[in-house]
């Protein structure tokens, strides 16, 4: 079929201004054209907006990212290809929103102003339908208002809970996680099987028990010691043959900061070491729009990671927590995060947006896991550390 839509941001296809309605569009991406570039307005602000891509191609992959304009964009940013954009240079024309590997997307409240949606290829040439528009938009209440009709108060919603690990066995087993790896001094290229156990980076052993799964990443599973020295934990994010980014389970849930959501755990450090800013073990929580928190477990402290990995906000590590489960409570609303232990507050600040260059990375990434959405980790994801860590229950709230 033809392609009707344009490929840099100056020949994206105008949408004009979004209303109530959906619009919907038959389109194609390939290795020849990788993306389909799209503009529109939001008049007013929105609760939110729903993009869904379907019809595609059995063997393809879509993804998608939205932005916001940040006014003007430069002539000499806006004619290129977008697949060949420097990411400074989409930094200084656009602010990403929201980034998914799988084309579908569910925003939170957007203000009135412009946006910008990229459809791209993540495999062979394919057609795809697209259905966008806006969920239980805000419409502007008339003038004068009518006398309301009294209406009962309506019930608070109940949160659900989702058991991505039940301290029972592996938690690979139960669906929502993959346990993955990564070697260092290796190249990724050629390397066609997650979780990219090497010779150079011998599995880590994992080691259930009575209260939970005992991962350590300072040896191999010989026992020999200290041959681990790659990326090792769990995800609910793993690699296919083609080095993509890709969901264990589609069904993981969508976490909206704007209603807020929780991670309820369960964690022993039995030991640890680990060179300044980084930590033998550590929790990664993102949103739907890939902003949240890195938090690192040092054997005498928990801290924040900054938005450039450099160590935050602190809090000590009681020596009696070590080698003894504790419960340990993540909430996120809104803009901020706060940690509980115990029942007690120990941490709380602003969430962030990571800026990770998974080509600076050793060894270097094919992608980047800090842009997926609904990311989560834990485990230890740093060669300048290594644990022995006891995972208890672990558990995801939406309120």
């Amino acid at each position: 079929m033809s392609d009707r839509t344009g490929n840099s941001i100056a020949k994206a296809r105008n949408l004009g201004v979004l209303g109530t309605t959906p619009v919907s569009f038959r389109e194609s991406v390939g290795p020849k054209d990788k993306d389909d570039v799209f503009r529109f307005s939001l008049g007013s602000a929105s609760s939110g907006l729903d993009i869904r891509v379907s019809g595609v191609k059995r063997g393809s992959a879509i993804g998608a990212e939205l932005f916001a304009t940040k006014g003007s964009v430069p002539r000499k940013i806006g004619r290129v290809q977008f697949s060949d954009l420097k990411a400074k240079d989409i930094r200084k024309a656009l602010q990403r929103l929201v980034n998914s590997n799988t084309g579908n997307i569910s925003t939170g409240e957007l203000a009135a102003g412009n946006y910008l949606l990229r459809i791209r290829t993540r495999g062979n040439q394919t057609n795809y339908n697209l259905q966008l528009g806006q969920n239980n938009p805000r419409i502007p209440t008339p003038i004068p208002t009518p006398t309301p009709t009294p209406t009962p108060t309506p019930t608070p919603g109940v949160p659900s809970s989702t058991t991505i690990y039940n301290g029972a066995g592996l938690p690979a087993d139960q669906g929502f996680v993959g346990f993955n790896q990564l070697p260092v001094n290796a190249a990724l290229v050629g390397i066609v099987f997650p979780p990219f156990a090497t010779l150079t980076a011998k599995p880590a052993p994992q080691t259930p028990g009575a209260t939970g799964v005992t991962i350590e990443t300072d040896k191999d599973m010989a026992g020999t010691g200290n041959l681990n020295t790659g990326y090792a934990g769990y995800s609910n994010y793993t690699a296919n043959q083609a080095l993509q980014l890709v969901p264990v389970n589609p069904a993981f849930p969508n976490l909206d900061r704007t209603k807020g959501f929780s991670l309820d755990f369960k964690l022993a450090l039995n030991s640890e070491t680990s060179e300044a800013n980084r930590a033998g073990f550590s929790v990664i929580l993102l949103g739907q729009d890939s902003r949240g928190i890195e938090l690192g477990f040092k054997n005498d402290r928990i801290f924040a990671q900054s938005s450039s990995f450099i160590q935050e906000e602190t809090a000590p590590l009681p020596s009696t927590f070590l080698s003894t489960l504790n419960d340990y409570k993540l909430t996120i609303q809104g803009d901020g995060y706060q940690l509980f232990a115990n029942n007690s507050p120990v941490l709380s600040g602003s969430l962030r947006t990571y800026q990770f260059d998974p080509r600076a990375s050793s060894p270097q990434l094919p992608f980047n896991p800090y842009a997926a959405p609904n990311f989560f980790f834990m485990g230890d994801n740093t060669d300048q550390g290594r644990s022995v860590a006891t995972i208890g229950a672990v558990t995801l709230t939406q309120s």
